[in-house]
C-alpha cells in the first residue's frame, strides 16, 4: 500500500492521540534504535507540523533527541524536520504496528496485516 503524505500525517496524529506524546516519543526512540540503513545513499524527506500536528511533531523531535539522532531542522522553516526516507518508512511501519487494531481504519488495518505477513 502506498502511503501519501496526508495519510502519513494522519497516522502520526492518530498515534499522538492514542499513545500520548511521551509514549510516542519513546516509541520513536525504540524504532530509531532498530533502524538498519539498507541504502548507501538515502534521500531526505521532510515532515511538517501542518501534516503531523504539533503534538506528533513534538514527539518526533523528542524521540530523535533521546535517540541521539539529532533532528535536522530547516532554518527557513522550524516547523519541518528532515528525515531519510528509509527512516520515515521504518517509523511509520513501527507506529502502525504499535497502534491498537481497533483504532486503525480499514485501509491501515489491511496494510498492517500485509506488514505482519511480510507481503
Amino acid at each position: 500500500m502506498a502511503i501519501t503524505v496526508p495519510q502519513e500525517g494522519k497516522i502520526w496524529q492518530l498515534a499522538a492521540a492514542t499513545l500520548g506524546v511521551e509514549s510516542l516519543a519513546h516509541l520513536v526512540v525504540e524504532l530509531l534504535a532498530s533502524y538498519v540503513k539498507t541504502r548507501p545513499v538515502d534521500i531526505l524527506g521532510y515532515l511538517r507540523s501542518e501534516w503531523l500536528g504539533a503534538e506528533a511533531l513534538q514527539a518526533l523531535l523528542e524521540g530523535q533527541r533521546l535517540a541521539a539522532k539529532g533532528p535536522r531542522l530547516f532554518e527557513d522553516n522550524p516547523n519541518a524536520v528532515a528525515l531519510p526516507n528509509g527512516q520515515r518508512y521504518h517509523l511509520l511501519r513501527g507506529i502502525v504496528g504499535a497502534l491498537p487494531p481497533d483504532t486503525l481504519t480499514k485501509d491501515l488495518l489491511e496494510w498492517r496485516l500485509q506488514l505482519d505477513l511480510g507481503v
